[in-house]
């Protein structure tokens, strides 16, 4: 028993030698009156990226002196918003470099900056001429290459005028899966990508953004208006704004379980929603939009899929 005493007397309790005679003593608590505590290998992959959030901004700020300048290639999207979170934790200055266009929703490019102005980050912004859509489209399944290497060159344009030599954005470990033309272009670049050097996984990106105080850690992605059209089409801009204007009314519904693409098939517009929403949900999205609700078992690149797997599920 003196090693219990020795413990408890440790940690500013009493022992049973100093409690008066006439005192009672508290009761003994079963286990269920504790919380649990997090199983071994729960907290084993709590450290593990804790440990890459570390290697994460060594990496920053190898390549970036403390209080110097990096531009952020930045759509507001949870990723680069991350890269440019981390890059100020890392005791450097985050300028982000937004590109826009036709393609790109107003409310997006709106978004992106309240969260510039809100942490007090300088934000630049260059719009693509809209005689660009016509080249996406002639590229085929190349489009999003075309459509990248033109935003690098105009984000670092912006940078070239800021006197900033170097730009990060926000691809990760995720972007090596798929066809991902767009990822060639930002090689091509020279974009230094932290994420991915460091192997961050999406759901890790979204986990140390909340364990670091980031807002909006579960922000859904929304990949540019273009992959909502078949290859070679040239949207109009009254279909842009279509689209865009439904996924606006649909946004409400994230936070209840609905994830969405609001896309232009040969037979006309088309909400497609990933499996397990609500039936209730799924009448809402109706509701809101106007559009035929189709679950589809995997949301992303649907126009780069067989035709045999393009069937609604």
């Amino acid at each position: 028993m003196d090693g219990v005493k020795d413990v408890v007397t440790g940690m500013g309790g009493v022992t049973g030698d100093e409690v008066p005679g006439n005192a009672e003593l508290p009761e003994a608590h079963d286990a269920s009156d504790f919380p649990e505590l997090p199983e071994d290998a729960e907290l084993a992959a709590r450290d593990d990226l804790d440990r890459k959030g570390t290697t994460l901004l060594a990496l920053i700020r190898s390549r970036v002196p403390a209080d110097q300048r990096i531009g952020i290639a930045y759509s507001g999207g949870v990723d680069s918003r991350f890269v440019a979170w981390s890059v100020r934790r890392a005791g450097c200055v985050p300028v982000l470099l937004h590109v826009s266009g036709a393609h790109v929703p107003v409310w997006e490019a709106d978004g992106a900056k309240r969260f510039a102005d809100r942490f007090g980050m300088r934000y630049l912004d260059a719009r693509m001429p809209d005689d660009m859509l016509p080249r996406f489209a002639a590229a085929g399944r190349e489009r999003c290459y075309v459509c990248k290497k033109e935003m690098m060159r105009l984000a670092g344009a912006l940078a070239k005028d800021e006197g900033i030599t170097l730009i990060a954005d926000g691809s990760h470990a995720g972007d090596r899966q798929g066809w991902r033309p767009g990822a060639r272009a930002v090689r091509e670049a020279g974009i230094f990508s932290p994420l991915l050097e460091a192997d961050f996984e999406k759901h890790e990106i979204r986990e140390l953004a909340r364990r670091w105080g980031m807002p909006d850690a579960d922000q859904a992605a929304r990949p540019c208006l273009m992959t909502r059209f078949p290859y070679g089409r040239i949207p109009s801009e009254e279909e842009l704004k279509r689209v865009a204007a439904a996924e606006s009314a649909l946004e409400p519904l994230v936070r209840l379980g609905l994830t969405f693409r609001v896309r232009m098939l040969p037979e006309g517009a088309v909400v497609h929603v990933g499996k397990g929403a609500a039936p209730g949900i799924l009448k809402e999205a109706r509701v809101r939009t106007g559009l035929p609700v189709v679950e589809v078992e995997t949301l992303s690149g649907w126009f780069d899929r067989p035709k045999e797997e393009k069937k609604p599920d």
